[in-house]
């Protein structure tokens, strides 16, 4: 066992190598001295964590003797963490093929007291110390979410002002001394050019610009903290609509090479954005984009596991017609009496099929807000609107699915029935996760499917829809 003072003033030093593959063997080694540490293993990871591109995914222990690691896996530079899981902290590093990166590191708040030879990762630190700085922006800005605040991107940047003008003037200088090679110039650059964009529905300019200077091919950028919020960006600038969407989604797949890495991560992120519930008529879009991406697949680049999975969503949506009266669900209520939902159905002007779990966190405040929101609806146009429970989940308790529906208040216009663990009624709805809501008119007839509280209030407020 370590006597106190060995602990206290614990230190190792750390040689990590990993030899690169490509066109000549490379190699980088990264050298860590550390005094007083809390952590006994470190984790060396990139910044994007997927399998399928080739990342290192290292856990390193920390020990009082030096040894030699060797990574058999090829990396790229680019923009790599430390993350200490004990302490939870995480430093940064720029990297790139044949560096040698020396880092020095001493006390309880490792940001604070790293130090490095070299010159643009020591530059490196200290923009992370000065970005710390600035926490309790975050932290204020955080409390306004959880309040119910909402912003949109306006008023957002100047919620942010302070803390972005002090960034962006410190990457400007900084800029002057990086070589332009580097990754962590490329990083500087592209999180200037995020915060000089303020995405606006009617700046087609703005959003032409950050499409074109973005430098979507390159390994660098991809593997860096940034590149999901670029494609979050570049897709603000859309209105909240399936075909809008669908437009953006395109635009950025042209400006990708089927050979960059980032295609398929690329490829992937869109699939599951444009399943996002809270995107007007996003089932048509869905749809469209599995068949022209993923089912086609010309760049031969995704995983039959991968394909199967987003075919058989679009197989199960595929079942479920719009304008066409749905299948008759007669389930059992709590009280185990039949309820047939077309029969349910016939009592209000819209009935919304809403499959929920009673442990689901996500159905747990989507629910609520659903209802609430519906019987906006009804006021302002009038309407009757039923709400049909489908509990669909076989581990909740009898007492728990009473629980729920007494905590939350779901009794308003309310059939509240379950799904069987038989029967395939579950895939002919696509309820395979939880929320799932869609919506019938009084004849049974579906009028929108996967929505949510958002789309359902555009929904109403169209001008064909108007009563």
């Amino acid at each position: 066992m370590l006597g106190r003072s060995v602990l206290k003033f614990f230190s190792f030093v750390l040689f990590f190598s990993i030899l690169l593959s490509f066109q000549s063997k490379a190699q980088f080694t990264l050298r860590i001295n550390m005094k007083e540490a809390k952590d006994s293993i470190v984790h060396f990871r990139s910044c994007i964590f997927d399998d399928k591109n080739y990342i290192p995914k290292d856990t390193l222990k920390l020990k009082k003797n030096s040894f030699y690691f060797n990574n058999k896996k090829s990396i790229f530079g680019g923009i790599y963490y430390l993350n200490f899981p004990k302490t939870k902290q995480k430093i940064y590093v720029a990297l790139s093929d044949k560096d040698t990166l020396r880092l020095q590191i001493a006390g309880s708040d490792y940001l604070k007291t790293t130090h490095s030879t070299d010159p643009t990762n020591e530059l490196f630190l200290e923009y992370q110390r000065l970005e710390k700085s600035f926490s309790i922006i975050d932290s204020l800005y955080d409390v306004e979410i959880k309040r119910g605040r909402k912003f949109s991107h306006a008023n957002k940047a100047a919620f942010f002002r302070e803390k972005t003008e002090s960034l962006v003037a410190f990457r400007k200088q900084a800029l002057k001394k990086i070589k332009g090679s580097d990754p962590l110039y490329l990083y500087f650059m592209t999180l200037n050019r995020l915060d000089e964009s303020v995405p606006n529905r009617k700046n087609y300019k703005g959003r032409m610009e950050l499409l074109q200077q973005t430098a979507w091919n390159d390994n660098q950028l991809f593997f860096s903290p940034l590149y999901k919020s670029l494609l979050q960006e570049y897709i603000n600038y859309f209105p909240l609509e399936g075909d809008s969407i669908y437009v953006g989604v395109k635009n950025v797949l042209k400006s990708i090479d089927c050979k960059s890495k980032a295609y398929p991560f690329v490829v992937d992120h869109f699939g599951k954005l444009l399943q996002n519930r809270n995107i007007s008529n996003n089932v048509d879009s869905y749809m469209s984009f599995v068949k022209n991406y993923i089912q086609k697949d010309v760049c031969k680049v995704l995983s039959e596991t991968t394909k199967k999975t987003y075919l058989k969503d679009v197989e199960n949506l595929s079942k479920l017609k719009m304008d066409q009266p749905i299948i008759d669900m007669k389930l059992l209520d709590t009280a185990k009496v039949v309820v047939s939902v077309l029969d349910f159905a016939k009592n209000y002007d819209y009935t919304v099929l809403a499959f929920y779990d009673p442990d689901c966190d996500h159905c747990q405040k989507e629910l609520p807000l659903m209802d609430s929101t519906l019987k906006v609806l009804e006021l302002r146009h009038k309407l009757k609107i039923g709400r049909y429970y489908i509990k669909n989940t076989t581990f909740a308790s009898k007492a728990r699915w009473r629980e729920f529906i007494s905590e939350y208040k779901l009794t308003s216009n309310a059939a509240h029935v379950t799904l069987p663990s038989e029967g395939n009624l579950q895939s002919i709805f696509d309820a395979f996760s939880n929320p799932m809501f869609h919506l019938i008119n009084r004849k049974g007839e579906l009028k929108a499917k996967n929505i949510s509280e958002i789309s359902i209030r555009k929904f109403f407020n169209l001008p064909q829809n108007n009563f």
